[in-house]
């Protein structure tokens, strides 16, 4: 009997991108097959794997053992699986006439699979062959068998238990290094020098990620210095069973959770949405990661801060270099999230020039337009190379004329063999950041070095095209002290605009964005909002989801109150868990090896690691080793490096994960949209520092009343408005009988020690916040707030009487105990009386009540309430003669007509420290009508008192900042 023997590819059952074609013709001659064999004519069409040293996989250039990992097929291995084929048919096998075959290795169908949970149901269904005789161990006949895990799908010797010592582990890894290389490896040498190329260091990578749930650090940070026993103890620290998560842990996470809900009934939830993502683009030379590092928590909530990351530095080091301009911004237009929200895009120097060209090539291939473009120390696309060019001139050399292009490129393009004094040179005319460092440290300039060369070569090479103007608002900011750029350059941006044009000048040089990243955020974070206010209206149609409701899950809403973050200064990252507590004394020495490592010789752990040779490369790259050491951010390397210290780094690491929820599983959240990272987008992770406390004024519901207060607020400060009892949330409860009870309550209720915190309250909440704070420096058992702010209510000595005088008629005296006797029957009073006292009382949602019974049923109570216990406040009739050591800053409403004018100044003899009256041109609830107005003057008073004290320590060892 005649049968037919076909070759196809594996590519008909895999798919591979950019073969489609190469795909179906596969594909094709499979169903030949198949159909034949339905016909009953025995054909088969053999699915060959990719081939090693023959075929379009030679042009590799792969080694034996790294094919062999790979899964490639040896000429020896096909010959043989072909030859046991042929047996099968002859001896009359039924599945070897069935119409295909595959010929691949088992590790061939790993890296095929590898980083899936779980692969597609395509896979999963297809059937497994039963062994042919005399089946080699190096090729399996089948077709790939169902995989209900990508475990499955792994060798033995890549399975490396959680459970196992750390003498199994080591063995584990040497036999999965060996079947990369080829060769065995020793466990104390660098891997790289063993034969560990890059692509099987992201394979080994892999492959102990997906069996141990670890992702090694050592393998990403210091490849060259990789070894097996490093690796080792990197595995055993990191992995669950190392943390010890005992009976004693589970306790304490269980009191600890007890307590936070305790705290939790008093706050409302405060929701930030990320309303918007802004892509910030670095300057030449520039690592994103460093540059923007603090921008996210200077940034509204609402503003999602993405340092773009650039093939070829950073965390992308080692990545081939994009090639001009036009390339990475087509790139980025391709690879960055630009659909699903709205964006901005921010680029100082060459990445102002990148962020142009993303806006165009983003619109070229039909993706939305940005909402804004920023711009920073950059003159514009038809000048920029030519400026770029004219740094580098001699002495004496006509600045008319820039040099020859072609002389310049062909200088760079062998700057490896220029000596390291020249090309400093280089660098000094292009007023690079770093350049004292680079002076003094060879491993810094030869990792800076590449990337510089790279960005001149972009920047000369950038080729202006004519097109037209921008449709969207275009920011510039003027570095005054910026001898880089031509005086008036960046007003010449204005015509690449046909909408808004902003010439923003800021006192700092070329680096501004970096040392005033306070400036440049305000106003950034300002004209965000600016924008986000209008398209309110819909001025960007149905493409862009700005805001809608708020959903209970997913990460485009997430709650932010003391019940989400209760653990102290340093933060873990969003999937994150942070490691077991550890004593400030071991994570000393640990931290100590790092940083020695770092600078090659002995450092002290109590001068500042600045001054004793740690750069700011190494310093970002400390930070991160520490992050993935702890399991949390330690802020102190991004707030103060310049006085970051072991010492100091030690104590905040040690008390973070000291911290509630340090080692309960549960502490990990899942990932979420701030603080995620990808391949493009650097982390940027938000860090709570502060928690602003806000009170509300009577009558009114926390959750209302601050309802917008997260998403235009930095993430650094925590919304926390609090829950009345009685009111919204906690509706049926008793009212508090006073306020001096009130405050007593919160006191002991509220999470005050932890953190740093504020008070604001607007109305009767002013008056609670005061007693609080008065409370709190009378007994000094709680912290002190770092600031009160007081919005629309009388100081206290005048408080109850203002109260009362709005409910007096014409003629009549001060009665408390008339006004009382009035309230205790109020549900006895006729509701037309009732409405007309909470219209003496200018109180909120009038209208409404007067139409609405539920809602006049569920406000009355609170409403009487809150007005009894604002008549009964005693307070001396005259201010304290011992002010508060705390800074107040009150909001006054203009058109608010319950306050006498002059009585939000008299707030200044409470406080012995600043004192700032503001004026808000609203009634006395602009709290929530002018919230832009009031949110602004508290972020900005808040980030200076985080500035002030974070650096000199004013609040003492009772605060934890970092």
């Amino acid at each position: 009997t005649s049968f037919d023997i076909l070759f196809s590819s594996v590519s008909s059952i895999a798919g591979f991108a950019g073969h489609a074609n190469y795909c179906v013709a596969n594909a094709a001659v499979d169903n030949m097959a198949t159909t034949w064999a339905a016909q009953g004519h025995p054909a088969v069409a053999i699915q060959w794997g990719a081939w090693a040293s023959v075929g379009m996989a030679a042009s590799k250039q792969l080694t034996a053992a790294k094919a062999d990992a790979m899964g490639f097929l040896s000429p020896e291995v096909g010959l043989g699986a072909m030859a046991r084929l042929l047996e099968g048919i002859r001896q009359g096998h039924s599945r070897a006439l069935c119409g295909s075959a595959g010929v691949a290795q088992s590790s061939y169908w790993r890296q095929l699979l590898q980083g899936m949970t779980s692969p597609p149901p395509f896979f999963a269904d297809l059937p497994s062959a039963p062994p042919l005789p005399a089946a080699s161990q190096e090729a399996a006949m089948t077709a790939p068998a169902p995989l209900p895990s990508s475990q499955q799908v792994l060798p033995s010797s890549v399975r490396v238990s959680r459970g196992k010592s750390r003498g199994e582990l080591q063995a584990q890894i040497l036999s999965i290094v060996a079947e990369l290389t080829g060769a065995d490896a020793a466990v104390d040498q660098p891997l790289a020098s063993q034969g560990l190329d890059s692509l099987a260091s992201m394979e080994l990578r892999q492959k102990l990620q997906e069996a141990t749930g670890v992702e090694v650090a050592t393998l990403v940070d210091d490849p060259e210095r990789a070894t097996v026993k490093r690796i080792v103890a990197e595995i055993m620290a990191k992995s669950p069973e190392q943390r010890g998560h005992g009976a004693a842990s589970g306790a304490s996470a269980l009191q600890l959770t007890a307590a936070t809900a305790a705290a939790a009934r008093w706050v409302a939830p405060a929701y930030s949405s990320i309303r918007m993502r802004l892509f910030c683009l670095p300057y030449a030379g520039g690592v994103s990661e460093n540059v923007f590092a603090r921008w996210t928590n200077m940034l509204p909530a609402s503003i999602q801060v993405c340092p773009v990351e650039i093939p070829g530095r950073g965390r992308r080091e080692g990545e081939a270099a994009p090639e001009s301009v036009s390339a990475l911004a087509a790139l980025l237009a391709k690879s960055l999230p630009l659909d699903d929200k709205p964006y901005a895009l921010f680029g100082t120097c060459l990445g102002a020039i990148t962020s142009y060209e993303l806006a165009y090539a983003a619109m070229a291939g039909g993706r939305p337009p940005p909402v804004a473009l920023f711009t920073a120390g950059v003159s514009p696309p038809h000048i920029y190379a030519a400026a770029v060019m004219r740094l580098y001139l001699k002495p004496g050399e006509d600045a008319s004329q820039a040099p020859d292009v072609a002389q310049v490129m062909q200088t760079l393009r062998t700057w490896d063999q220029i000596p390291k004094e020249l090309l400093m040179q280089v660098f000094e005319k292009g007023n690079f950041a770093g350049l004292e460092e680079m002076k003094k440290n060879d491993r810094l300039f030869r990792r800076v070095a590449p990337m510089g060369v790279a960005d001149i070569m972009l920047a000369v090479q950038y080729p202006f095209q004519e097109r037209p103007p921008l449709d969207i608002p275009i920011t510039a900011f003027d570095g005054l002290l910026d001898y880089t750029i031509e005086r008036g350059n960046m007003d010449k941006w204005s015509a690449y605009t046909a909408r808004a044009f902003r010439n923003v000048p800021i006192r700092g040089d070329h680096y501004f964005v970096s040392s005033h990243f306070r400036q440049v955020t305000e106003m950034v974070g300002s004209e965000l909002l600016d924008i986000m206010a209008e398209a309110a209206g819909g001025l960007l149609g149905s493409a862009h989801t700005w805001v809608g409701p708020v959903e209970p899950s997913g990460d485009a809403a997430t709650p932010t109150g003391p019940s989400q973050d209760t653990t102290g200064g340093s933060e873990s990252p969003a999937g994150v868990i942070r490691a077991a507590p550890r004593d400030a004394a071991s994570l000393e020495a640990e931290i100590l090896a790092l940083v020695e490592g770092f600078v090659g010789s002995e450092v002290s752990v109590e001068k500042p690691l600045a001054a004793q040779g740690l750069d700011s490369l190494a310093a970002m790259e400390l930070r991160q080793k520490l992050q993935e050491l702890t399991g949390v951010v330690l802020t102190g390397m991004v707030e103060d490096p310049e006085g970051a210290t072991i010492r100091k780094l030690a104590a905040e690491a040690a008390a973070a994960l000291a911290g509630p929820g340090a080692t309960a599983p549960e502490a990990a959240a899942g990932p979420t949209e701030r603080g995620q990272s990808s391949l493009w987008i650097a982390p940027a992770p938000a860090l709570v520092k502060l928690r602003l406390f806000c009170l509300p004024y009577a009558g009114g519901v926390s959750e209302n009343v601050f309802a917008r207060w997260a998403n235009l607020v930095p993430p650094s400060v925590q919304i926390c408005p609090v829950e009345i009892p009685g009111r919204g949330r906690r509706f049926g409860e008793p009212a508090p009988a006073d306020i001096d009870s009130l405050a007593e309550t919160l006191l002991a209720a509220l999470p005050l020690q932890d953190k740093p915190y504020a008070l604001f309250g607007t109305c009767l909440g002013g008056i609670t916040a005061y007693q609080m704070t008065r409370k709190a420096h009378a007994s000094g058992a709680v912290p002190l707030p770092v600031a009160l702010f007081e919005a629309a209510v009388s100081p206290p000595h005048m408080y109850a009487r203002a109260v009362m005088k709005l409910y007096l008629q014409a003629g009549e005296q001060l009665d408390l105990d008339l006004i009382l006797d009035k309230l205790r029957g109020w549900d006895t009073m006729p509701r037309r009386q009732l409405m007309q006292v909470f219209e003496k009382g200018n109180f909120a949602g009038l209208d409404e009540m007067k139409k609405n019974e539920r809602l006049f049923q569920k406000v009355a109570p609170m409403g009487v309430a809150d007005i009894a216990m604002a008549v009964q406040y005693k307070h001396s009739s005259h201010a304290p003669e011992d002010p508060l050591p705390v800074p107040i800053t009150c909001f006054e409403g203009m058109l608010d007509g319950t306050i006498d004018p002059e009585n939000m100044g008299v707030w200044a003899q409470y406080t012995t420290s600043r004192f700032q009256n503001v004026p808000i041109m609203g009634d006395h609830y602009f709290v929530s009508s002018c919230f832009r107005a009031v949110t602004e003057q508290v972020t900005r008073q808040l980030l200076d008192i985080m500035d002030e004290q974070l650096r000199g320590g004013l609040l003492g060892e009772a605060h934890s900042w970092v």
